[in-house]
Formats: C-alpha cells, structure tokens, sequence
C-alpha cells in the first residue's frame, strides 16, 4: 500500500498494519482496477468501491480498533482520490 515513491520497506508495513484492520477490501483489486484503467468516472467508481469495501471492514472490526479503522479507511480514501491521479491508466 502507497504510492510507488514510498520506500519498500515502508510500503510492507503501512499493508502489514492496515491488513489487520481490513479484509474484505482488497488493495491489489483496487491496484488492478487502476491498471485496467478507463476515464475519470472509471476511476471515481474504482476508489469507491474501495471506499465501501473499507467501510464494511471498519463496520466488523473489534470494538477498539473501528475508530482507528475508521481514521485510516477514511484516510486512505482520501489519499487515492488526491494522489491516485497519476497511477491511474486513463484512455
């Protein structure tokens, strides 16, 4: 997870962390939908999906970390909408 300017290292665990949080919502289908490309409403549907995926997640997490959950699922939402721009195959 991260922009592919982040280092490796840092890369594994920002997916180590959030994988404790989030198991329906699939970082390499979002990844995959962003190779596969399309136009911008391609890719507002792509991080939405994402979005809700993250959202059911947040929703059956434990009690203690839905918070948090919900901070970092909201937050990567954020980050994919203003910084996914570049990754995404647009044509």
């Amino acid at each position: 997870i991260g922009p592919g300017w982040f280092p490796a290292p840092l890369r594994a665990l920002i997916t180590k962390l959030a994988s404790i949080c989030f198991v329906e919502a699939s970082w390499q289908h979002h990844d995959w939908g962003y190779g596969k490309g399309g136009s911008e409403v391609d890719r507002i549907n792509c991080d939405g999906r994402f979005l809700i995926a993250m959202r059911r997640d947040v929703c059956r997490a434990p009690l203690l970390t839905k918070i948090p959950a919900w901070l970092i699922c909201h937050g990567f939402y954020i980050m994919v909408r203003l910084g996914g721009r570049s990754s995404f195959n647009y044509h």
